[in-house]
């Protein structure tokens, strides 16, 4: 009865639209899927042409004829499959539906999110798209897309392993062999890349190369990742500005200070949800104050929710030699912000001393901005 209400009220609504460009989130409407949503979709056909923003759920029976050549404005589209466990069926590679053709002749589209969905599921203007949202494929379904967007500018992926789909019947996963199967693919035109996974591995990296990369954001990686993502650096070549990685589980053995030395280039470092053994946490600041061939390009640094005990006067000290511009070669961090936990029982150590806050403060009088507690 819901999907029939949604029904009815959009039909009803679009005549008041007088052919004014659309942006439609459908997901609200469509929460709990059933099989009568799919009659809402092509409902709304007559006023495809219209669209220029979709967000939907798109079942793989969806009649692609109602709207196919019909898309002139759509832009930005973000379907997804309801089920999670469409890509990773025995299936998935030959499916036994013809692939889902309606947007393959959209010319102004140019960003896509899709869930679930693997190349032989869906056909789109794969060349022409700049930004490209994956979510819930393998590793090399992820691979297969890339090698037909040569001028991406943006790729969002978020991968999820066979633990995530364990219960979910017979299903094909990835192995660090199937991927590298796929092929090596270069983009050229790729400057961001925002990669998460459930599992705590980068393969997907080891099939990648991209020259022009300057924004890489990890979260959910394993502490094993380095050697992958140092590779990848190495073979695109690019030059990092930006850095960010949201962990969630200890970084030991000084593994922040092995991977943040591998990027001289970064001028923008944020770490989010990183629980550093304490003596680690006093290992990065040190390097930070003494060695000038770690980080030496930073401006911008952020420690959200940074599980440790702060040593805040080595960080003061850090923060002083880092502002003052006395170090040759050493670009002036410009901004430091460090929270600690919202949230938890922990007991982070003692705030930090008058003497801090006040050398913390003249750093802030002469310019620097900076967020610690108690300032």
């Amino acid at each position: 009865m819901k999907s029939r209400v949604n029904q009815y009220l959009l039909e009803s609504w679009f005549p008041r639209a007088r052919g004014q460009p659309l942006e439609l989130d459908l997901i609200p409407l469509l929460q709990g899927y059933t099989p009568e949503h799919d009659d809402i979709i092509p409902a709304l056909a007559s006023s495809s042409t219209q669209w220029q923003t979709l967000r939907t759920w798109l079942p793989l029976t969806f009649p692609s004829d109602t709207i196919r050549g019909r898309v002139p404005l759509l832009r930005k589209l973000e379907i997804g499959l309801p089920g999670p466990s469409y890509s990773f069926s025995p299936w998935a590679s030959n499916p036994p539906w013809e692939p889902i053709s309606g947007f393959a002749d959209a010319p102004q589209l140019r960003e896509v999110h899709l869930s679930g969905f693997t190349l032989p599921l869906i056909r789109l203007p794969w060349a022409q798209l700049t930004i490209l949202n994956c979510h819930g494929q393998r590793d090399s379904d992820c691979v297969e897309i890339l090698q037909y967007t040569p001028y991406l500018e943006t790729f969002i992926v978020y991968t999820a392993g066979s633990s995530y789909f364990k219960g979910l019947g017979d299903l094909e996963v990835d192995s660090p062999e199937s991927t590298s199967r796929a092929g090596l693919v270069r983009l050229d035109h790729l400057y961001t890349l925002e990669f998460s996974k459930m599992q705590q591995t980068l393969t997907l990296l080891n099939s990648l190369s991209f020259p022009a990369l300057t924004r890489l954001t990890l979260s959910g990686v394993g502490s094993s990742f380095i050697p992958t993502l140092l590779a990848f650096i190495a073979r695109s070549g690019c030059s990092l500005h930006s850095f960010s990685i949201s962990a969630y589980y200890p970084i030991s053995d000084s593994q922040g200070v092995k991977w943040l030395a591998a990027l001289p280039t970064v001028t923008e470092v944020s770490l989010d949800h990183v629980a550093w053994p304490e003596e680690d946490f006093a290992a990065f600041v040190w390097r930070m104050t003494t060695d000038s061939d770690f980080l030496p390009n930073l401006q911008t640094l952020v420690l959200d929710e940074c599980e440790s005990n702060v040593p805040y006067g080595a960080v003061a000290t850090m923060l002083a030699s880092r502002w003052h511009g006395r170090r040759p070669g050493i670009a002036r961090l410009r901004s430091f912000q460090l929270t600690l936990p919202v949230e938890s029982s922990r007991y982070y150590g003692p705030p930090p001393e008058p003497s801090v806050l006040y050398a913390l403060r003249v750093l802030v009088a002469d310019g620097c901005r900076i967020r610690v507690p108690g300032l």
